[in-house]
């Protein structure tokens, strides 16, 4: 596994911030097309944040598939009892079947800017290369939001790995 923090500049409605840039890259013994599907439904986020985060949809349940402009508010529960940053908003920008990536821009409370891509790539018939690139800010807590970010990305691609070999049995 490959992982990065950088310091970028963004934007934060109009003004320029120093965001930081986490990147958690890895590759996953599973064909793409598997590694696609999965990472399209929802239950997969909920499995790979288990143990160190719990989502709770302010509408009920999450959508099943993930479809481009869909919008869902969910509070955030760290270790799964507290409450962190308030009502976070998930707003699906972009699903590219063709490139394999999803784009998500996010906000919550504490996180002001939290912009998601997940991108696929093909490294053999039976092998996925996974890159998670999360831009964040949240104003003199980013370099720590960043660290907390890194760790969890982390986390939740050991859980990937865990998901699809519990598939493959």
């Amino acid at each position: 596994m490959e992982s990065s923090i950088q310091n970028i500049e963004l934007n934060d409605n109009g003004r320029k911030v120093k965001g930081k840039k986490v990147i958690v890259r890895s590759i996953i013994d599973s064909p793409i097309k598997n590694v696609w599907e999965k990472l399209l439904q929802s239950q997969t986020l909920e499995y790979v944040a288990r143990g160190v985060m719990k989502f709770r949809p302010l509408k009920g349940k999450f959508p099943k598939i993930w479809k481009v402009h869909t919008i869902v508010q969910t509070k955030v529960l760290l270790f799964h009892f507290i409450p962190i940053g308030g009502v976070h908003s998930i707003a699906f920008e972009k699903i590219d079947v063709t490139a394999y990536q999803i784009q998500t821009v996010e906000r919550n409370r504490s996180a002001k800017i939290w912009n998601h891509t997940m991108e696929l790539t093909a490294v053999s018939q039976q092998q996925t290369s996974y890159k998670d690139e999360i831009d964040v800010y949240c104003g003199f807590l980013t370099p720590i939001m960043a660290r907390g970010v890194l760790l969890l990305y982390q986390y939740r691609r050991r859980r990937w790995k865990k998901m699809l070999k519990m598939i493959k049995t």
